[in-house]
């Protein structure tokens, strides 16, 4: 298709900035949709920012898509966030009719996005991941409470739909773990997504690996053929927001063929077709890399990848216009990938929660004078960097006690 105008939402998500420029320093227009005009993408040079309804009121949302396809406004959407890949996947035969793109299958989809899939996939075909288990009432909470080791931690069942966005919550004994365990509430789409996962409001309880906070590893990239052919780069997260549990805010990429063999593992297994990004823990127990969490789409950490010369939004362009297949391979290089402003309003954190504090100091050093990509600052392109800063600090001066509290509790 000649002329195409990419349409992303969820601007204040990262990879929605890093798409953004690299479509736009080719010349290719770029629409960015959200309810909110103050987040980082929509003040890029590079984009036509349009105010859309929050994307979390599914129906109209998708029905002001649809009117402003029918108008030409956009003739592609690239997911940046795991809710727009799940409406574009769980309503594919629909929305096709209105715009093209380059996603995984349904069925691909949900073995990424609920966690009790991704699970299934991992032990079926010998893929490392934490001991999980998924509780469907309060009565079998009380009685897995009984019998797992301690600590473990409580993690939603999927990212869609939940009213908390809080990644997961470290509990030390049985009645801290009855006490703390909620059922959860989903805020949007309820009907679609209990479809898919029947029991997706019950969390699941889940092993703690330790040292999880020096052994994270994420990696990024594109695959096609189902999974057969893969390009991506394997990064270790060396700081994050919150320090413990939290996304990563500066990344470096490591050379890990072992790492990257799980992973392709993985998008064998579920036949998977398009970008991702997956969070993968080391176990010094068993020594094996074992899979947390799988994002079916461009992720935070796309700039990572972009920064050492593997460009995934720019491939999965060339896909769509099936102009480029993709060779497995693994990329590496030695740009480190920081969120600026983030990253100074965590470090004391991240040194406090470090298992190694000298290290991690000269961590800071090492990041900040080697070579480097910052996620969001750009001479070429301010003002997205001026909005990040304003809207981080008014958030922690507007919460003070929840940034503290971050910060001395690490998650």
């Amino acid at each position: 298709m000649k002329n195409r105008i990419i349409l992303m939402s969820n601007t204040d998500y990262l990879p929605t900035l890093e798409a953004a420029r690299q479509f736009g320093k080719l010349g290719i227009k770029v629409v960015t949709v959200d309810y909110k005009k103050y987040r980082i993408a929509n003040w890029s040079k590079y984009v036509t920012y349009y105010k859309s309804p929050n994307i979390r009121d599914t129906e109209n949302f998708l029905e002001w898509l649809k009117t402003k396809a029918q108008e030409g406004v956009f003739t592609t959407i690239l997911p940046t966030s795991d809710l727009m890949i799940w409406y574009m996947s769980s309503r594919r035969k629909e929305l096709s009719k209105y715009f093209d793109t380059y996603i995984p299958s349904k069925k691909s989809v949900e073995a990424c996005l609920f966690k009790d899939l991704v699970y299934k996939y991992c032990r079926k075909h010998g893929v490392g991941t934490p001991t999980t288990y998924f509780p469907a009432s309060l009565e079998e909470v009380k009685e897995l409470a009984k019998k797992i080791e301690y600590p473990v931690i409580i993690k939603h069942r999927t990212s869609i739909g939940m009213q908390s966005t809080k990644k997961g919550e470290v509990v030390f004994s049985e009645g801290e773990l009855i006490k703390k365990y909620k059922k959860d509430a989903i805020v949007y789409d309820k009907g679609a997504i209990l479809n898919a996962s029947p029991y997706v409001e019950w969390p699941m309880v889940q092993e703690y690996i330790p040292d999880a906070v020096d052994n994270l590893y994420t990696t990024q990239g594109i695959s096609a053929n189902k999974g057969k052919s893969v390009a991506l780069v394997c990064g270790k997260r060396i700081r994050g927001e919150p320090p413990k549990l939290g996304i990563g805010i500066c990344s470096e990429v490591i050379d890990k063929p072992e790492l990257a063999s799980e992973v392709k593992k993985f998008l064998r297994a579920v036949k998977y077709d398009g970008p991702f990004g997956m969070e993968v823990l080391y176990d010094n127990r068993d020594k094996r890399y074992k899979i947390i969490d799988v994002n079916p789409r461009v992720t935070g950490l796309t700039g990572l990848a972009i920064g050492n010369r593997l460009n995934i939004p720019i491939i999965w362009l060339a896909i769509l216009n099936g102009k480029q297949n993709i060779k497995d391979t693994i990329v590496t290089g030695n740009r480190v990938y920081i969120h600026l402003i983030s990253d100074i309003l965590y470090l004391l954190g991240n040194i406090l929660h470090s298992e190694h504090k000298l290290k991690s100091i000269k961590d800071i050093f090492r990041t900040y004078f080697g070579p480097k990509k910052f996620a969001v600052l750009s001479l070429d392109d301010p003002m997205p960097f001026v909005i990040d800063v304003i809207m981080s600090l008014r958030n922690k001066i507007k919460h003070p006690l929840f940034y503290l509290r971050e910060l001395i509790k690490g998650e």
